[in-house]
């Protein structure tokens, strides 16, 4: 179990709950009985692929993306990689920080609202730009609780 002391008493035992809680529920999960290669195309639908179609590298290239036909696809091997070893608990952290990796120049380069004139797709792309903060906001904290190993 994860523990975390703060100042506050009342803080300490909520934290101490809700990540007790998690685990409790992530081992009922795993431990569910149904062998992991049934589940784990659950978690592969995720991507699809798209970072292989010739479509998304030409799209990454007008976003002004460097060796977009060598880099998005090495950013979904990233993405899908990071995604497993979470998963399956194997070098969590280093899968959490691929995925930090993966996340801060995705963020920055294709969802640069504050370049949009239109207020609708401005809105649009804020929405996703705040999204993917707070993703990574989230992939920021794995790194300091998931296991190293």
């Amino acid at each position: 179990m994860v523990q975390i002391r703060l100042y506050k008493r009342s803080a300490t035992i909520l934290l101490k709950v809700s990540i007790t809680d998690t685990n409790r529920n992530a081992r009922k999960f795993l431990d569910h009985g149904e062998p992991f290669a049934r589940r784990a195309p659950a978690f592969t639908k995720a991507c699809p692929g798209t970072h292989f179609k010739p479509g998304t590298i030409a799209f990454a290239a007008a976003k002004g993306v460097p060796f977009a036909s060598f880099m998005v696809p090495f950013s979904g091997i990233m993405e899908l990689a990071g995604g497993i070893m979470i998963l399956i608990g194997y070098e969590a952290r280093t899968g959490v920080w691929l995925i930090v990796f993966f996340m801060i120049p995705v963020t920055f380069i294709f969802h640069q609202f504050w370049k949009i004139k239109d207020p609708m797709q401005k809105q649009m792309e804020m929405a996703t730009f705040l999204k993917n903060i707070s993703i990574l906001g989230g992939a920021l904290i794995l790194t300091y609780l998931a296991p190293a190993t």
